[in-house]
C-alpha cells in the first residue's frame, strides 16, 4: 500500500475545476468531518460526555446552523477486516475509555481518540446527541457506522445510507454529491 497525502490528490483534480475570486460562496448545506471537529474541539472544561456533548460539541454544529439550511456530520465508519483496520492496528492500543452520558471525560483527549472503540462509541453517542436538539427549521444529517440518521427525521437519506466508504473523505464526497 501507498501512503500519501490525499489533498495533494485533490488540489491535482479540483483546484483546475475552479475559479479564485476571494469572495466566500453562499450555500445552503455545510458538510464536516466529524472527526476532524472532535480533534479540534478539545473538552477543556467538560468533566463528562454529556458536558462535552451539551457545551462543546453541539453548540458548534449549531453556530454553523446560523449560516445554511443544513449541516451533515460525516464519521469515518469502522468495518472490521478492512485495509484501513489493519493499517490501525499497527498503531497500536490506546486508553480505553465507556463512552456513556455521566462517564468522565480522559484527561488525554488525544489518547483516548487513538482507540477505535473509543471513536466507535464517541460517534455514536455524538450522533445521538444531535438527535435529542431542536434545530427548528433546520435540518442535521449525521452518519452512524453505514448508516445516515436525519434530524428532524422527515427528509429522506436513503440515497446516503447504507454507505460502505470507511473514510470519512470519501463520504463526505458522497454527501456533496447528493444535495
Amino acid at each position: 500500500m501507498r501512503l500519501g497525502t490525499k489533498s495533494d490528490l485533490l488540489s491535482k483534480c479540483l483546484e483546475p475545476l475552479t475559479t479564485t475570486t476571494g469572495d466566500v460562496p453562499e450555500v445552503d448545506v455545510l458538510v464536516i468531518d466529524g472527526a476532524a471537529i472532535v480533534n479540534m474541539l478539545k473538552p477543556s472544561t467538560s468533566r463528562t460526555f454529556d458536558d462535552y456533548a451539551d457545551l462543546i460539541f453541539c453548540p458548534y454544529i449549531r453556530k454553523h446552523l446560523e449560516t445554511v439550511a443544513r449541516v451533515d456530520v460525516v464519521w469515518d465508519a469502522y468495518i472490521e477486516n478492512s485495509l484501513k483496520a489493519a493499517t490501525r492496528s499497527k498503531r497500536g492500543k490506546r486508553i480505553r475509555r465507556r463512552v456513556k452520558s455521566k462517564n468522565k471525560i480522559p484527561q488525554n483527549w488525544q489518547s483516548f481518540l487513538r482507540d477505535d472503540d473509543n471513536k466507535k462509541e464517541l460517534l455514536s453517542f455524538l450522533s445521538q446527541q444531535l438527535a435529542q436538539q431542536n434545530f427548528a427549521e433546520k435540518v442535521v444529517v449525521a452518519t452512524n457506522a453505514l448508516d445516515a440518521l436525519c434530524y428532524p427525521p422527515h427528509d429522506d437519506v436513503s440515497s446516503l445510507a447504507p454507505c460502505s466508504h470507511e473514510e470519512a473523505d470519501t463520504r463526505i464526497m458522497v454527501h456533496g454529491l447528493m444535495q
